[in-house]
């Protein structure tokens, strides 16, 4: 008699799933770090000029109420 392993349950299609998840974690990651990217930029221009920045505001918040 020969004792052979038992493939996991799945087999090559978990591996694929597993790698899609994989794939999904690091694209997830990437928008993180653009998101972070982003609000500091958004939080470097209202410093440089906090009344511009809150005009742009008032005017998109005048547009979303409509």
């Amino acid at each position: 008699a020969e004792v052979v392993a038992e493939a996991p349950a799945g087999g090559p299609a978990m591996a694929a799933e597993e790698a899609a998840i994989e794939e999904e974690k690091k694209r997830l990651a990437a928008l993180g770090t653009q998101a972070q990217e982003v609000r500091k930029a958004v939080g470097e221009f209202v410093l440089s000029d906090p009344k511009y920045a809150s005009g742009i505001i008032r005017k998109w918040m005048k547009e979303r109420a409509r």
